[in-house]
């Protein structure tokens, strides 16, 4: 209940009240009986001065005990007062009281202040009557000389009384005012805090994301502009909560789907955010990071010294290699770059790292390399060769028929093995600027096979190697570029017809499976071994070097085959057993029917 703000200002107010009504009841009583005690001395004072000139007679005479004190008797019926006369020496003359022991009054200490020519006043219990008394004693003067002493008594009952009655009245008058005050401040209490407990269960739905309802209150004090504020600010955070949330969640989104890795964390290593290209690019579990410190992850981890770094240093740039961990031969190259993240206070407050993947920077790098030494290898074997046979000619191999008829031969075979080189160079550059343009026109794909088989079939017979074909119908149409899927024809027919010893056997098929027409060239040759496999189509990778310049390749025909069929939407796979032979098989988009028309573009149907 005292929790209550209502409560606490009640009681608050009722303890103020209470105490300053205490105070402002104990000053006016305290004022109250000075105010009676003052009007008693005043009226003691006047007997004393109308009872001198009476005393002074007495006290000049010597008079004895017995008629002072008869006088004294006398007196103090008269102005209904105590009367006692002492004579210059303090000592008890007379007394109203009829007292027979004057060492009762002995050294009394009003008495002694008026010898001194003084007034003295105390207030003082009667021994006698228990009784309190205001007692007030006068010296008597004659010539300047203090003769004796007057002392004047009268009881305070009387003003015990009033004060008893006045202190009883304003108590019950306290009483009921705090009962009053209670009632009122409860009132007021209850006016002051219903607001603002109507503002905090506000304030609390806010909080649970509840932002409707309104303060039944209308003021014009401070309450209710406070509450006022509260609408508007209620407003106000409600559009900023939005507008954070939505940047939020665009922040989310976009840091989520970048290719770079990013990486958060605390000033303690805490990690608080990864996002999928960072998990990506280290194959690891972003739900299993976001929340490790990095002492909790592992030794050897790979995000471990990078962490670090990022808790250590104030910014940072580096490369890293990074092992996969799946395929410890793959290694991938990585730029990081971290800085720290400050605080309100300056302080560092965490630090955030992007990664940058460069693997295929550093691949496209090394394939250029690759490229222009085998280029430049390509390039020195036929026209070193030809430079040989041309010297060789002009040294006087001319002179021999025969061996200069060879040495022409060799000349021709190696220029047009440099022809054939430099156009095929020149297809894959034209292929990597985009500058070939695929013309595709319908045809049936069973007669482009046809076509090739006819042209390489002398070929064949040459070295004794049979060329089978399975086609599919006439029927059956392809939306395609007829030039380059003709080379591509005549690369893989060539080397399956180069790599197969006399006696053997060449298979062309082709069908059709749902939606999609696939073309299988097969041999009975030497096969490729598994390790090569996976490089086969890779530019200038042979299989066997010397065999292949012997045959006349170049090491682009496969190359340039894959782009030209992956250019049209296909695929192209290798499966071989090395001593047993190689099955290459493309696979072509393919509609149910193709409409041909020579003004339009192939319209397919799937």
């Amino acid at each position: 209940m005292f929790r209550s703000i209502q409560w606490r200002l009640t009681i608050t107010f009722i303890i103020l009240l209470a105490c300053s009504m205490a105070v402002l009841g104990f000053f006016f009583l305290n004022s109250l009986e000075h105010f009676y005690q003052r009007n008693l001395e005043k009226r003691l004072v006047t007997n004393i001065s109308a009872l001198e000139t009476r005393v002074i007679g007495y006290l000049e005479m010597g008079k004895p005990l017995d008629s002072v004190q008869a006088v004294s008797q006398c007196i103090g019926e008269e102005v209904r007062v105590g009367v006692s006369v002492f004579d210059e020496k303090g000592k008890l003359l007379g007394d109203s009281e009829g007292t027979r022991n004057p060492s009762e009054y002995m050294n009394l200490k009003e008495v002694l202040e008026a010898l001194q020519g003084k007034t003295g006043r105390v207030v003082r219990t009667s021994p006698r009557t228990d009784t309190p008394f205001f007692y007030v004693a006068m010296p008597v003067k004659q010539d300047g000389r203090i003769k004796g002493v007057v002392r004047v008594a009268a009881p305070l009952t009387e003003v015990r009384g009033s004060l008893h009655q006045m202190r009883v009245m304003l108590l019950w008058g306290i009483a009921l005012t705090l009962i009053l005050a209670l009632a009122a401040c409860m009132k007021m209490a209850q006016a002051i805090s219903s607001p603002i407990r109507e503002l905090s269960r506000m304030a609390q739905g806010i909080v649970r994301g509840d932002w409707g309802g309104t303060i039944p209150f209308r003021s014009n004090d401070e309450l209710g502009q406070l509450v006022q504020s509260f609408d508007e600010m209620r407003g106000k955070l409600r559009e900023t909560i939005g507008e954070i949330r939505q940047e939020k969640s665009k922040m989310e989104a976009i840091i989520s789907h970048l290719a770079d890795g990013v990486i958060l964390v605390d000033e303690g290593g805490k990690i608080l955010l990864v996002n999928n290209g960072f998990a990506d690019i280290l194959n690891l579990d972003p739900d299993l990071l976001v929340g490790r410190r990095k002492e909790d992850l592992p030794a050897d981890s790979q995000i471990r010294p990078l962490v670090e770094e990022m808790c250590r240093q104030q910014s940072f740039s580096s490369e890293l290699q990074i092992s996969d961990e799946t395929d410890a031969s793959e290694v991938k190259y990585l730029h990081v770059h971290g800085i720290a993240l400050k605080g309100a206070d300056g302080e560092k407050a965490g630090a955030v790292a992007v990664l940058h993947d460069l693997t295929r920077i550093y691949q496209s790098e090394r394939m250029r390399q690759e490229f222009v030494a085998n280029v430049s290898h390509e390039l020195r074997t036929p026209v070193t060769t030809i430079l040989v046979m041309a010297e060789s000619l002009l040294g006087g191999a001319q002179e021999d028929p025969s061996v200069a008829e060879q040495f022409l031969k060799n000349i021709a075979s190696e220029s047009e093995r440099l022809g054939k080189l430099i156009v095929d160079l020149l297809e894959i550059s034209r292929f990597d600027s985009g500058e070939i343009r695929l013309e595709k026109t319908p045809f049936v794909i069973a007669d482009l096979i046809r076509q090739t088989v006819q042209k390489l079939s002398p070929q064949a017979h040459q070295k004794g190697v049979a060329v089978q074909t399975d086609l599919l119908p006439s029927s059956i149409w392809v939306c395609a570029d007829e030039e380059r899927m003709n080379q591509v024809l005549i690369n893989l027919l060539d080397n399956a017809i180069k790599y197969t010893q006399g006696g053997g056997k060449v298979s062309i098929a082709c069908w059709e499976l749902g939606g999609v027409v696939k073309i299988q060239i097969s041999d009975t040759g030497v096969g490729i071994p598994q390790d090569d496999l996976p490089r086969i189509f890779e530019r200038f990778y042979r299989v066997d070097k010397a065999r292949s310049r012997a045959q006349g390749g170049t090491g682009l025909g496969l190359s340039i085959a894959k782009y030209f069929v992956e250019a049209h939407g296909g695929t192209i796979i290798v499966e071989s057993k090395e001593g047993k032979g190689t099955a290459f098989t493309i696979a072509l988009p393919h509609g149910e029917s193709v409409v041909p028309s020579p003004t339009s573009s192939c319209m397919i149907r799937s």
